[in-house]
Formats: structure tokens, sequence, C-alpha cells
């Protein structure tokens, strides 16, 4: 492009480096060619220029620090720990956890013999329930029911061959006490109501 005013500049087209910028200062006008201005323009010394909007990170070792927000729409990597965090070996663990089961329905189920009982799960690992003993807690297995069942139907305080006693003293027509196979009297005179098989001590 030839030289040209920069009253007529919007109208010139696509400037080059070879192409010249005018300066108009009333009727006194100066050029400058464009490879020259450009390379003349210092970026760091420009007006309102912020140094920590200008980092190259690429393979920066400077630690990142910002109270706001981080966006990215691309994979963000790391070869170290984030807040003490390894989050490259998180990865096992959030793949572990997404392939688990959750809010699952689980039918439960009960198998029995004579000293165990098993809860069985539909989808999960079953229990068995033991018998218990003299030292742990446990279910009550079929021999100790049968023990209990024979023990509550025993009849209780049978009396047989009971010797029954009674001082008589010096009573002889002392009534003889009722329900035992044999007496034992005491006394200084015979009891006269003794049965046979009953025993007297002479006191005299």
């Amino acid at each position: 492009m030839a030289d040209t005013k920069i009253t007529a500049l919007a109208d010139a087209g696509g400037a080059t480096a070879a192409d010249y910028l005018y300066i108009v200062d009333g009727a006194t006008s100066k050029h400058v060619q464009f490879d020259d201005f450009e390379g003349s323009l210092a970026h760091d010394n420009l007006s309102g220029f912020v140094a920590n909007e200008h980092i190259d990170w690429t393979n920066a070792t400077d630690n990142f620090s910002t109270t706001g927000t981080i966006h990215s729409n691309g994979n963000i990597t790391t070869g170290g720990t984030v807040d003490g965090v390894d989050i490259a070996g998180l990865s096992v663990f959030v793949t572990a956890n997404t392939l688990k089961d959750t809010n699952v329905d689980t039918d439960l189920s009960v198998t029995k013999n004579a000293t165990t009982m098993t809860v069985v799960s539909s989808d999960g690992d079953n229990a068995v329930l033991v018998e218990a003993d003299t030292t742990n807690a446990g279910i009550l297995g079929s021999d100790k029911w049968d023990e209990i069942v024979a023990n509550s139907t025993k009849t209780t305080y049978v009396k047989t061959n009971v010797k029954g006693h009674i001082a008589h003293g010096a009573t002889a027509a002392t009534a003889r006490p009722s329900g035992f196979t044999s007496v034992e009297w005491v006394g200084s005179v015979e009891p006269t109501n003794a049965s046979n098989g009953d025993t007297w001590i002479d006191t005299t």
C-alpha cells in the first residue's frame, strides 16, 4: 500500500509491515513504518499491564494459588497431590465405588439343624448362629430343649418310704401321724397307736 494519510486510512485496506503510520500535528505530519513501530513497543511497559495476567504456566514449577474458582473444559492432570490427597490414586476407589450396588433389596431366609441356624441372604454373605454354651450366648439347641421339656413334665415331691417322728412323752394314746410308712416314737411309755414297722425310743 502506498503512503496514505491517516484521514484516508479507513478506506485504504489492510496495512502491512512496509506501510507507514502517519502522525498529523496541524499542518505538520510525521510517519513511521509499521515494522519499526511494532518493534519499538514493549508489552510490559504499556499502560494497564498486569503481570499476573500474562504468566506462561507451561512446565511451570511455581505454586498456583487462588481464592477463586478454577474452571476447565479439558482434562486437568497432576503428578502430585491436591490438599494432601493423591488424586491419581483416588481413581481406583472411584471405580470401585461406581461399580457397587446401592439400595438393593435383600431377601432373608433361615435354615436350621439341631445345633445351628443359618440366616441366608439373597445377595450377601450368610450368617450362622451357633448353640449357646457355658461361655458364650447363642441359640437354644434341640437337645437342651428336650432336657427342659423333660424337666418340666417330671413329678415333684413324691413321698417314698418317708419315716415320721413324734415325741409322745408319757401319753401312750397319742395319735399316730398319717402319711408315713413308719414312725419313730419317743416317750416314757409304749405308744398304743404304733403300727408294724414303727420304732419306740424309751426315755425312762
